[in-house]
């Protein structure tokens, strides 16, 4: 599925150091509204991994997404500034986290991912080369899952991440 193929090209990036600060949140909100636990491997995994999470959920326990800036402004720990400049351009995102049941959500976290990505390329003068192998795999085209000429529309649609992602170079094997 997308999110199991973002999550792994998330992985790879952060060893590049990538931050994905938005894609994090949305993730363990879906995590939160399908019922999962904080002690399930997904979540655990999540927050073992992202320190700005760990933050947050630390800070707000289990306020809603969308009050997390005006409480984020009232605590002044440099980490949290750091949280809080990040975020604070992305009122609307955290607001449709929020809103959103988890299919939309679903939906969306392709569309966080590639807010993520832009951020972090903003001030790269390069593009960036993405070199994935293989398509099939990527969009699990093959298994009879969905419509199979939809299952890629994350990656190639209106609002994909191939469309979404300023200066950078998809070569995609298949």
């Amino acid at each position: 599925d997308s999110h199991s193929a973002l999550d792994a090209l998330k992985n790879k990036l952060e060893e590049y150091g990538f931050k994905f600060h938005l894609f994090e949140i949305g993730s363990y909100a879906y995590a939160k509204k399908i019922g999962l636990k904080a002690d399930a491997p997904q979540v655990r995994q999540l927050m073992e991994k992202s320190q700005a999470l760990r933050l947050m959920v630390k800070i707000m326990g289990n306020m809603p997404v969308v009050d997390v800036l005006p409480k984020l402004f009232e605590v002044a720990d440099e980490g949290v500034a750091m949280l809080r400049n990040y975020l604070n351009g992305h009122s609307y995102e955290l607001g449709r986290i929020e809103s959103m049941d988890p299919e939309e959500l679903s939906r969306y976290l392709p569309t966080l991912f590639a807010r993520d990505m832009a951020k972090n390329l903003e001030t790269t003068k390069q593009p960036l080369v993405v070199f994935l192998d293989t398509y099939e795999c990527l969009v699990n085209e093959l298994t009879g899952v969905g419509l199979s000429f939809g299952n890629d529309w994350w990656l190639r649609g209106d609002d994909g991440l191939i469309v979404q992602i300023p200066n950078t170079l998809w070569v995609i094997a298949g």
